[in-house]
Formats: structure tokens, C-alpha cells, sequence
């Protein structure tokens, strides 16, 4: 599983590559297919999951991700020992 954070800059007419929104879309989907042909699958996230450990927690749930106790951040720590299931609050 590759997890990838993207954000809107990655994607907008003042995006860094200064191409066409669409040309950096294009490319993106391309890069996509050539991970999902060695990945189990692609999991996207942005600063408001990397704000809310939480509801990434719920969104790696949702992809199959299992979490263990060595996750990095203390709040996604709790919510493995906790066995809190978070995935009504990632749509939120």
C-alpha cells in the first residue's frame, strides 16, 4: 500500500511544475497506474487528515492499512489501543 499526501497547490494553475492543470493531471494519473501495477493500492490524504490523526486513522482503516502500536503519532497510538474505530468521522 503506497500512501500519498497531496494538496490543492499539486493540482492549481500556480501549481510548482508551472504546467497546465490538466498536463499535471494527465501526468498524475500515469504515475498512479505505474504505482498500482507494484502496490496493493494507492491511499490519498490531505492536511485535513494529517491534521486530525483520527480520521486518518479511519482513512488507512478504510484502505486495509493495519495499524499497530508502533504507529508514529500518539493519537493514532490511541486509537489502535483503543480499538476506536473512527470511519464515521472521516466523510465529516
Amino acid at each position: 500500500m503506497v500512501g500519498e499526501f497531496d494538496g490543492r497547490l499539486t493540482y492549481g494553475a500556480d501549481n510548482p511544475s508551472g504546467l497546465p492543470p490538466e498536463v499535471v493531471v494527465y501526468r498524475e494519473k500515469l504515475r498512479e497506474d505505474r504505482i498500482r501495477r507494484v502496490a496493493a493500492g494507492v491511499v490519498r490524504f490531505g492536511r485535513a487528515e494529517l491534521m486530525n490523526p483520527p480520521r486518518l486513522a479511519a482513512l488507512l482503516r478504510q484502505a486495509g492499512v493495519v495499524l499497530s502500536r508502533s504507529a508514529a503519532w500518539p493519537e493514532l497510538r490511541a486509537q489502535v489501543s483503543t480499538g476506536s474505530d473512527a470511519r464515521s468521522r472521516v466523510a465529516g
